[in-house]
């Protein structure tokens, strides 16, 4: 049986990255029952990027790429949909500044692949490197209780840990594509009307049903141990802080649809080391308590607006758990939050105690709650 997969990379403006990504590509000890195929999107780069890429498909048979500009970064999941070859089995999306951890990656997967024939499987989660036990176990799963078992976000938000069938990973960019370019969508001060994890909701849409698995081996890895300084200046540029927010909004669209429940674990909300609502809380309170934006902008009523919109998805959130006790909790610190918030706009930001109290839940927020490891055993 001859398997063919193809590692398919939406980039902009990180060449070196970029570089480095591929390099570990060209590297993998591939197996003879193995077709690998590089499959690169670059709609708006202005870096070298469209040069270099020249070269790889000069250079090698197996690098497909669409390389034009066009709109801007945001047609990138679209034309790279409609890049990969029609003979493809599989594809493992893969951010442009993570890279392949071990040569044998790709073998690993593949033999996931070929071991399971009986499954079916449309979906695997390939663990990245640093949160690995390297166990070798597999959890093979419908992908809906694989989310509720070891996370939403841990299973389909990382971009390098995505491996699915073409079919599936065509209709899911698609439609995160059409989603990030409509004007659809939550109503928001921001220019952005998706949520930071669009692709994540059409993933889960489209896999909903199917059998996938997730591989406890060390198969891919970011490149920068850390946020940088120049990843945090592109977080600013898309407003990635507020546009985590809207993920509720994903998670209400697909209870919507009939394909994600009412009520669901507590594992279903983890965000690495967190839970959803520990982000939310640390951007909201971190805003309000930020001194250097002015008051006067914080206490528009335009502002006061959307921060009342975004307690309310906390609240959401807390309906949406299958313990009572946990949404009980979460809804008593969701109700503080907004009535500090409160007293924070009735006193004009100048409340000392307010302020210390925002301050100390804000630090609270922040603890983690997981082990950094994906699997808890």
């Amino acid at each position: 049986m001859q398997l063919h997969i193809a590692i398919a990379i939406p980039t902009f403006n990180r060449l070196s990255y970029l570089k480095k990504n591929i390099s570990a590509i060209l590297a993998q000890n591939i197996k003879p029952s193995i077709t690998l195929s590089i499959v690169i999107a670059n709609t708006a780069s202005s870096d070298g990027t469209d040069e270099f890429l020249v070269f790889l498909q000069n250079k090698y048979a197996n690098v497909f790429c669409y390389n034009q500009k066009t709109k801007g970064e945001n047609e990138n999941l679209k034309f790279l949909s409609e890049a990969i070859p029609n003979d493809v089995d599989w594809v493992w999306l893969m951010g442009d500044d993570d890279y392949l951890a071990s040569e044998q990656s790709v073998n690993s997967i593949a033999e996931v692949i070929f071991g399971q024939p009986g499954l079916s499987l449309n979906f695997i989660h390939a663990c990245q490197a640093r949160r690995s036990k390297n166990t070798g176990n597999v959890i093979s799963m419908p992908v809906e209780h694989l989310c509720q078992e070891l996370g939403y976000h841990e299973m389909l938000g990382w971009y390098s840990s995505v491996l699915v069938t073409r079919e599936i990973f065509c209709r899911a960019m698609l439609d995160a594509h059409n989603k990030i370019n409509s004007k659809e969508g939550s109503a928001t001060a921001i220019d952005a009307r998706y949520s930071a994890y669009v692709h994540s909701r059409f993933l889960y849409q489209h896999l909903h049903g199917k059998v996938g698995a997730f591989v406890d081996l060390p198969l891919v890895e970011p490149q920068d141990k850390g946020q940088t300084k120049s990843t945090q200046l592109r977080w600013n540029k898309y407003q990635m802080g507020e546009r985590f927010l809207f993920v509720v909004d994903d998670f209400m669209a697909l209870v919507k649809q009939g394909l994600l429940p009412e009520k669901n674990s507590l594992s279903f909300f983890r965000l690495v080391t967190y839970s959803w609502w520990d982000r939310y809380f640390v951007r909201l309170f971190g805003e309000i308590g930020d001194q250097s934006i002015p008051y006067a902008q914080k206490s528009s009523q335009q502002n006061i607006d959307r921060l009342q919109s975004h307690w309310k998805r906390i609240q959401t959130l807390a309906s949406m758990l299958d313990d009572p006790e946990l949404t009980k909790a979460l809804n008593i610190r969701a109700t503080h939050g907004i009535e500090l918030a409160d007293l924070y706009f009735r006193t004009q930001g100048q409340n000392k105690f307010v302020l210390e109290s925002i301050a100390r839940h804000f630090e609270m927020s922040k603890a983690p709650t997981y082990p950094f490891h994906l699997l808890n055993e």
